[in-house]
């Protein structure tokens, strides 16, 4: 089965209006310009300041004000640092799309996209490179 992932890491705080929608923005736009296939998977712990994980805050933005079904968004609610974000998102993906993850290993069944903000897309880069 091959499926396609946007990944879209947390730092969202707010549940109405989290201050990730630019970002959330791009995947959508990606993800419509697929022929909208394929599943986000939003990513982001919660932290003590915050009513809700981040996964929940971007989830709810793309299915109540972009409008994405929900069954197209996946949530990996767990992570508390970048790299955590990518390893949790990627155990998800793997899963889903019934590839064992083998350190090392590229051309698994799917492919994703990794978006981020300006702050974040280095280290986020790197970390993907990683495995």
């Amino acid at each position: 089965m091959t499926t396609s992932s946007s990944t879209v890491p947390g730092s969202c705080r707010t549940v109405r209006r989290p201050r990730c929608c630019g970002r959330i923005d791009k995947a959508v736009a990606l993800w419509e310009k697929q022929g909208k296939t394929g599943v986000f998977v939003a990513s982001g712990g919660q932290g003590s300041d915050e009513v809700v994980s981040e996964a929940e805050s971007m989830r709810r933005y793309l299915t109540e004000s972009r409008h994405v079904p929900a069954d197209a968004v996946l949530m990996e609610d767990r992570s508390t640092t970048t790299m955590e974000n990518l390893r949790f998102s990627k155990e998800i993906m793997d899963a889903r799309s019934g590839v064992q993850s083998v350190p090392g290993r590229r051309g698994l069944a799917y492919r994703c996209a990794l978006v981020a903000s300006d702050y974040h897309v280095f280290r986020a880069s790197e970390y993907a490179h990683q495995g």
